[in-house]
Order: structure tokens, then sequence, then C-alpha cells
């Protein structure tokens, strides 16, 4: 959105560029005025969302225009009638406006207690009336920038003309009416521009409220679906409960029964002759010479070695792979987080102060 004016001793121009939102019928305008032979030349672009249109008429232009068919000699008579229409779609688009956020505000109230209702699409829709209000109040202060520009431009051709006409030739009279005839009509133009500026300043209290309501239902969503995530956390916790008694239970009954498996599966082994026991006793009893033969095979302490041994290297590999992977994610956290880190040069974390052996046993760092 841009407004300029150009002006020199013989020319005046201004150049005006209307806002996407609301969508005018035209996108620009181009208008220079040559104070010599007091012809006014104009350049108008079509919107793009109206020149794909077929048999397109501009019939709202043109009644403005016949409105203010008195005022056709002022060279700014097109600028402001091109600004009434604006202001006219601007008064249209922050009703319309209104009304979305009203939709929005009744959507957003009624969402509770409902599975029915989209919660993405009532957020795209306030969203959406966000947006659209935000795009409004920038039109708004477009068109007040351009009242303003207009206005300084008309006083300073008003200003150049009243200083000008009195050293006018005489025998160019038709020059002399026409300056006369724009002099005289800038006054009621001027105030004409005025109530457009005031009616403007109106129009910026509605997108202004507009926003704020929209930015009070998207907070209000926004606590809804923590809400529902807090709900959801919670069923999980609660499941994740029941989940860990039950491994509780199970646990508790494993370790009422392992002792006696244990003592089974040690027993059943062949390092044990149950055979001897009877075997001794009914040979005692045939010829009354007890046998040697023990009931504890002499190689029993080999399975004791191997089982110790092997249990050692089993928590000490299940240790080294703890600490190691600890160590590890300490290091790759902050670093996929985007964060300092954890080893530098200058400093490193207290927690990683510690050598590997020093994790691996931690009561050698609480001794020291």
């Amino acid at each position: 959105m841009t407004s300029s004016k150009f002006w020199d001793e013989t020319t005046i121009s201004v150049i005006l560029s209307f806002p996407q939102t609301p969508a005018a019928r035209l996108s620009f305008i181009s208008l220079t005025y040559d104070l010599g032979s007091s012809s006014t030349t104009a350049l108008l672009g079509m919107g793009t969302q109206q020149s794909h249109g077929k048999n397109y008429r501009l019939t709202e232009y043109n009644d403005r225009l016949d409105a203010a068919n008195k005022f056709w000699a002022h060279p700014l008579v097109l600028v402001i009638v091109m600004l009434d229409a604006q202001l006219t779609e601007l008064d249209r688009g922050v009703a319309n406006n209104n009304l979305e956020v009203t939709a929005v505000e009744s959507s957003v109230a009624s969402v509770s207690g409902r599975d029915d209702i989209s919660m993405p699409q009532l957020m795209n829709n306030a969203h959406t009336a966000l947006k659209g209000s935000i795009k409004l109040l920038d039109a708004i202060h477009w068109l007040s920038r351009s009242l303003s520009v207009l206005t300084e431009v008309g006083d300073e051709l008003n200003t150049h003309l009243s200083r000008s006409q009195p050293f006018s030739s005489s025998s160019n009279k038709n020059v002399n009416k026409h300056t006369s005839l724009v002099i005289r009509d800038w006054v009621q133009m001027k105030q004409y521009l005025q109530d457009m500026s005031r009616l403007c300043d109106s129009l910026e209290a509605d997108p202004v409220m507009s926003e704020k309501r929209c930015q009070a239902q998207i907070d209000i969503l926004y606590s809804k679906m923590a809400q529902e995530d807090n709900m959801l956390n919670f069923s999980i916790a609660v499941a994740s409960t029941r989940d860990s008694s039950a491994m509780k239970a199970l646990a508790v009954i494993t370790a009422l029964f392992l002792p006696a498996s244990y003592i089974a599966t040690l027993f059943s082994m062949s390092m044990f002759n149950w055979q001897a026991s009877s075997s001794s006793s009914s040979s005692s009893s045939g010829d009354g010479v007890p046998q040697n033969e023990s009931m504890v095979m002499p190689m029993i302490w080999l399975y004791w070695v191997i089982a110790v041994v092997l249990t050692f290297i089993v928590i000490f590999a299940w240790r080294w792979w703890w600490v190691s992977q600890d160590r590890s994610f300490s290091k790759r956290l902050p670093q996929e987080l985007n964060e300092t880190p954890l080893f530098d040069n200058k400093h490193v974390r207290e927690d990683l102060q510690t050598g590997f052996w020093q994790d691996f046993f931690p009561s050698i760092g609480r001794r020291r």
C-alpha cells in the first residue's frame, strides 16, 4: 500500500495504489494535472479480482461521478470519488468481519461438551477472522493517510492558483474561469475530505475491537485444547499406574516362587546324586559294609565358580552400557535442542565434571 505526490511549477501528480483488502474494483490511479493547459490525465488500473470477469462495468464509479458533476472542473474529483468508493468497501468489510467474529464467538461458546465440532477448524476460522481484522485496520490506516495526502495536495494547488490568478493575462478568460471554479470547488471538496477522514477514524474502532475479540477466542481455544491434553495425559497416567500395579503384583508373585524354583533347578542338576543315599543304605543293609559314594559330585565347585564369574561379567557389562548411554545422551540432547554444548573448552556442566570410572563407581566420587 503506497501513496505519493509530486509537485513542480507546471504539473501536479498523484499516485495511489489501493490495498487488496477489501478487494477494490480498481487497483491504482495515476493522475497528472497540467497547470498551463488546465487539463487532467488519469490512468486507472483494474483490480486483479475484477479483471477476469466478463462484461464488467464500473457502475458504482459512474454513479458517483454523475452525482459530483458540478465538481468536474477540479482535477482531484476523480481521486476523491475513488477514495469515497474505497471507504464504502471498507464499511462493508468491517461489517462482514464483525459477523465473522460473532460467528466464531458463537462456535467457541458451544464447543464445550460437543464432539461434532472440530477444534482445528474453529482455530482456523478464528485465525482467518483475526487476519481479516488486521488487514482491514491496515486498509483504514492507508485510507487515512491518503486523505491527508490528498488534502495537502489540494491545499497546495489552491494556494498556487490563488497566487497566480491575479497575474494571469486578461486575454485568457477561459483559463481564469477554470481557475476560479477550481478554487471555489475546493472549499466544499476539502470539507467532504474532512468528513471522510472522520468517518475513517470512526471505522478504526471496530477492527481494533474485533482483533481483541478474535485473540480472546483463540486463547479460549488454546485453553480448551490444553485441558483436553491434560485429561488425556491424566488418562495415560492412570493407565500407566494400573499397568505398574499389575507388573508389581507379577514381580511379587515371581519373587515368592523364585527361591523354590531356584532350589528345584539346582537340585535337578547332575551334580547331585540322589541315588547314592538309597544305594548306600541298601548296601549296608545287605552285607554290612557301607559304601563311600557321595551324594554331591566332587566338581560341584566348578558350577559356583562359573556362575559367580558370569554374574559379575553380566553386571559389569550392564553398568558399562548404562553409563555410556547416559553420558552420550547428556551430550547429545542440548545439541539437538540448539542449546550450548555441555562440553566446552571453558566450562563443563557440573554433573559431567566427573570421569567415566567415577560415574561407573558412584561410591568413589562420594568418598572424594
